[in-house]
């Protein structure tokens, strides 16, 4: 039996120090279990009574091939890098691909299992569109498709973070996404050899292309230590949803969205107001809020019957209030570092906090509103 080398021994040992630091966080999300089957259940009724009342304008393979290429397209390799890598590994970095390769082996069997378990999703719904007269491809001839599709994704990714520039990244992955658009979509439309002649040749000019900037690549350790790092942020944020974990490090991004603070009266009164607005628009709090409102509209936009779009508004409606009631509580925490530059009271912090909560909330239940019962009206 061949013996792991020692870098390789070193990537596991880094990820059963991951899964061992987080295994006491998932014992205490197991007591919201009941919960979350439930939400889970509901999902998947909801998900069962549109396969079965698909409206017939519904673009059903055009969302098909969105999900599939959503599904192959978003590629997670975990390297368990550090910022002390740059000190510690680095000297090491002509015997570097040791440690990748098991990085690149352990992270393919994972997103080979995500490419299966979105071909499992879409297939019911791809089977609406089946018909006598259109026989499509048979869910084998899928799975394969989505697996060789990913092992050629991954490849494709993991060139990318090769690249030094993030312009030049951003432009490979567009034309990943849209080759595996292109082809699931002409495949599910039921030309398969076009389908496969057109990402075959799209791959490889995709390859190609890499090859040519070669000179600008290097080994790009800040890259990997950066997605390292997003990768166990992801895995806060949801683990923050059940049980409290702590930060260690404030995600801070741009939002155009953060502009509007300036139209925030300049009042002493209003300081939290525009502190509590900041830290929403810049913290991943506000990807949270805005998800789940998209998923409501989504789903109210989809489903018929005036007694399950209620039913549906309700479930959300509820699930808005419990995110906000938690998003008031986390902006200030957050803010809690700065409140000694705003001597004011901690009820007018509190007041800001609910503030904010309410004005997202009446406009989660307005845009809810609209897609349940207006937008109905106007087809």
């Amino acid at each position: 039996m061949k013996q792991a080398s020692p870098l390789s021994e070193r990537r596991m040992l880094r990820s059963d120090r991951f899964w061992q630091e987080t295994a006491p966080y998932l014992r205490l999300v197991g007591g919201s279990m009941p919960g979350i089957v439930l939400i889970g259940l509901v999902m998947l009724a909801l998900y069962g009574y549109f396969v079965q009342h698909v409206p017939a304008h519904f673009p059903v393979i055009g969302v098909c091939a969105v999900v599939l290429t959503y599904g192959v397209s978003t590629v997670s390799i975990r390297t368990y890098m550090v910022q002390a890598d740059l000190i510690y590994l680095m000297p090491m970095e002509a015997r570097i691909g040791e440690y990748l390769r098991s990085c690149l082996q352990n992270g393919t069997l994972m997103q080979l299992l995500k490419a299966v378990l979105f071909s499992v999703a879409v297939w019911p719904l791809y089977q609406t569109a089946l018909s006598e007269t259109f026989s499509g491809i048979s869910f084998p001839m899928l799975l394969i498709a989505m697996s060789l599709l990913k092992l050629l994704q991954i490849y494709s990714w993991w060139r990318e973070t090769y690249l030094r520039y993030s312009t030049t990244r951003k432009l490979f992955a567009f034309v990943r996404m849209l080759i595996a658009f292109l082809g699931f979509y002409v495949g599910l439309s039921g030309h398969l050899a076009l389908a496969l002649l057109l990402i075959s040749l799209a791959m490889i000019a995709n390859l190609l292309m890499l090859q040519v900037p070669e000179r600008h690549a290097r080994a790009s350790w800040e890259r990997w230590i950066e997605l390292e790092r997003r990768r166990r942020a992801s895995w806060r944020s949801i683990l923050k949803q059940f049980v409290d974990v702590p930060e260690e490090r404030t995600e801070v991004s741009a939002n155009p969205a953060a502009r509007f603070a300036s139209r925030i009266a300049l009042r002493r009164e209003n300081a939290f107001d525009y502190l509590y607005f900041l830290i929403w628009c810049r913290s991943p709090l506000f990807g949270m809020t805005v998800r789940l409102s998209a998923i409501a509209v989504v789903i109210l936009l989809i489903v018929d019957g005036v007694w399950m779009k209620a039913g549906i508004y309700a479930l959300f409606a509820y699930l808005s209030y419990l995110q906000l009631a938690e998003m008031a509580r986390k902006v200030q925490d957050i803010a809690a570092v700065t409140v000694f530059a705003f001597p004011l009271s901690e009820h007018k912090q509190r007041r800001s906090a609910r503030k904010l909560a309410q004005i997202i909330g009446s406009v989660h239940l307005f845009l809810m509103l609209i897609a349940a019962f207006v937008i109905p009206l106007l087809r």
